[in-house]
C-alpha cells in the first residue's frame, strides 16, 4: 500500500488458500476490501491520509493480487471468506476493526459483520448493496452476471477489464485519471 513502511506477508486460512495482507500504521484497526480485478493496493491515497492515526490492514480478496486463487470455487463464497478475514485478524491479533468495503469488498465486508459482529468498530460501504429483494429482478443480473463470468474464462481477465472499463457508468471518471 505504501512503499517502505508496509509489512507485507501472506497468511495460511486453509485448504491450500493464502491471503496477501499488507500493515501500516499504528492506532485502531481499519481493514479495507477492494472490489472486484481490485487489490489491496487500490487503498493507497486512503491509507497513506490515515496510516498516522490508524493501524491500516489490506488484503487482496481470493483470486486477486498476491492472494492465491483457491482451486475449490466455494473457497470464494462470501461466508468462507468472512471466516478467512476472521482467520486473518486473529492472527494480527486484532479483536475488532472498522471495515472499509468497495463493491465486492463492500459485500464481504457485509458478510462478514453478518457472521462476525462481535468484531465489527464500523463499516463503511460504497458502491454495494445489500442484495436484489425482487426475485425477476435477481434473476437477470443472475444472468448478467453468468454472461460476464462466461466472458472471462473464453476472452480473459484483460478483455474484461477493458470491457468494464469503458462502460457509460464510469465516463465520469475517465476525465480523474487527467
Amino acid at each position: 500500500m505504501l512503499s517502505g513502511r508496509v509489512a507485507g506477508f501472506n497468511v495460511d486460512v486453509g485448504d491450500g488458500l493464502t491471503l496477501h495482507v499488507t500493515r501500516s500504521g499504528t492506532g485502531p484497526p481499519i481493514l479495507f476490501l477492494h472490489g472486484f480485478t481490485g487489490l489491496a493496493a487500490t487503498w493507497t491515497d486512503l491509507v497513506g491520509r490515515l496510516e498516522n492515526r490508524y493501524s491500516c490492514i489490506g488484503i487482496d480478496l481470493p483470486g486477486h493480487g498476491l492472494s492465491s486463487s483457491p482451486e475449490n470455487s466455494v473457497r470464494f463464497a462470501l461466508s468462507q471468506t468472512a471466516n478467512d478475514l476472521a482467520h486473518v485478524l486473529e492472527v494480527l491479533g486484532i479483536d475488532k476493526a472498522a471495515i472499509i468495503g468497495y463493491s465486492l469488498g463492500g459485500r464481504t465486508a457485509l458478510r462478514f459483520a453478518l457472521e462476525h459482529p462481535e468484531r465489527v468498530a464500523a463499516l463503511v460501504l460504497e458502491g454495494t448493496s445489500g442484495g436484489i429483494a425482487d426475485s425477476r429482478q435477481r434473476e437477470v443480473r443472475r444472468e448478467s452476471d453468468d454472461a460476464l463470468a462466461r466472458m472471462i474464462e473464453t476472452e480473459g481477465v484483460e478483455a474484461f477489464v477493458n470491457y468494464w472499463e469503458n462502460l457509460p457508468i464510469w465516463e465520469s471518471q475517465k476525465s480523474l485519471a487527467e
